[in-house]
C-alpha cells in the first residue's frame, strides 16, 4: 500500500487506528507496572489518613494466591451533638458537687429558721449531754466541690469561723471542720476519714480540671447550681481574664491564682458554689458569690498543700506534748 496515494478519508481512518492501538498499549503497560509495584506503599498512605479521623474500623480481608493478607480500613465519622454532651457534663457535676449545711441550735420548739440568704433550714434532732432531745437545724449554705480525698472546696464568704458544718454525701450527712479559710476567695472543709465511712457515704473522686491555657473565647459551658435541688443553664465564655497564672510562686497572692472569668449564662443560677463545666466534663470555674473564678490546678494545689502542712505541724506539736 502506497501511503502517498491514499485518499483523504483513508488517511483519517489510519490516524484513528494508530490512536486506538497506542491507547491500548498504554493501558497494558500501566497495569503491568501497578501489578509489579510494592504493596507496602498503599497501607502507609491509608494510615496517615486514618490518624486524622475520629473512629477507625479495620476488617481483615482473606488472602488469595496472587496477593498476601491485607487489612481493609474503613473511615467512619462520628458526629457528637451538643444535646448528647450536656447530660454527661451535668452528671459529672452532680457527682462531684456536695451540699454543705451549717448547724444551728433551735430558738424554739418547732421553729424552722432561714439562712442569711433566705434559704430554708432543715430541722435535725440531735442528743444533748443529759440525754434530752435538743432541736437543731441544718441550713443549706452552698454547694461544695470535692478536691481531695477528704477535702471540699466552697466560697469563703459562706464560711463562718467556729460554726459546725455537715456535708451530704449520698444519703448520709457527715460532720466537717474548717481546714482553711480567710486566705482567698475559697475555703476548704475537711471530713475525717473515719466519719465519711458508712452506707451511702462513698467519697467521690476529684473531677478533671480544664487547663486554663486551653480556655477559648466563645467556648460553650454548662452551669450547675441551685439551692439544694440542682438547676442547670447553658452559656459560653464571653471574655477571658487578662492573665492566667502558669506557675506557682510563694509570693503570688492566692486570689490571683483564681482569676475571674466572664460567663454569659442563659438563666440565673449564680448561687454560691455554682460550677461551670465544659461540654467534655471538665470543671472550669466556681461562683464565689460575686464572680465566677477559674479553678486553676495551681491554686487548688496551694490550698491543699497548706492544709497538709497545717496537719503535719499539728501532729508534730501533739507528739512533742506527749
Amino acid at each position: 500500500m502506497d501511503i502517498e496515494r491514499l485518499t483523504r478519508s483513508q488517511i483519517v481512518l489510519l490516524a484513528l487506528l494508530v490512536s486506538f492501538v497506542s491507547a491500548i498499549a498504554s493501558s497494558i503497560v500501566t497495569m503491568r507496572l501497578l501489578d509489579r509495584a510494592p504493596e507496602e506503599v498503599v497501607p502507609k498512605i491509608i494510615n496517615r489518613v486514618v490518624e486524622r479521623t475520629i473512629e477507625r474500623v479495620v476488617t481483615p480481608v482473606q488472602p488469595t494466591q496472587s496477593s498476601p493478607q491485607k487489612e481493609r480500613v474503613v473511615e467512619k465519622t462520628v458526629v457528637v451533638r451538643e444535646e448528647e454532651l450536656v447530660p454527661t457534663a451535668v452528671a459529672e457535676a452532680q457527682r462531684v458537687m456536695v451540699p454543705v449545711f451549717r448547724l444551728f441550735p433551735s430558738r424554739g420548739e418547732g421553729e424552722v429558721g432561714t439562712s442569711t440568704s433566705g434559704r430554708p433550714a432543715t430541722p435535725s434532732a440531735t442528743s444533748s449531754g443529759n440525754g434530752a432531745k435538743a432541736r437543731e437545724h441544718l441550713r443549706f449554705v452552698s454547694h461544695g466541690l470535692v478536691v481531695g480525698d477528704h477535702l471540699v472546696l466552697l466560697p469563703d464568704r459562706v464560711v463562718l469561723k467556729g460554726a459546725s458544718y455537715r456535708v451530704a454525701i449520698g444519703s448520709q450527712r457527715f460532720p466537717a471542720r474548717i481546714a482553711l479559710e480567710g486566705k482567698g476567695p475559697f475555703a476548704l472543709l475537711a471530713i475525717s476519714p473515719k466519719e465519711k465511712e458508712g452506707e451511702g457515704g462513698v467519697f467521690p473522686k476529684p473531677p478533671t480540671l480544664l487547663d486554663p491555657a486551653s480556655l477559648k473565647l466563645g467556648q460553650s459551658i454548662v452551669v450547675v447550681g441551685g439551692v439544694e435541688a440542682p438547676r442547670i443553664a447553658l452559656g459560653f465564655v464571653s471574655s477571658l481574664p487578662p492573665r492566667i497564672p502558669n506557675a506557682v510562686a510563694t509570693t503570688t497572692p492566692l486570689a490571683d491564682l483564681f482569676p475571674p472569668v466572664d460567663l454569659s449564662v442563659a438563666g440565673e443560677v449564680a448561687e454560691e458554689g455554682a460550677l461551670a463545666l465544659s461540654l467534655f466534663k471538665e470543671v472550669i470555674a466556681m461562683f464565689d458569690g460575686t464572680v465566677y473564678r477559674i479553678l486553676t490546678p495551681q491554686g487548688l494545689d496551694r490550698m491543699v498543700q497548706s492544709v497538709v502542712e497545717k496537719e503535719k505541724a499539728a501532729s508534730s506539736d501533739l507528739e512533742q506534748t506527749e
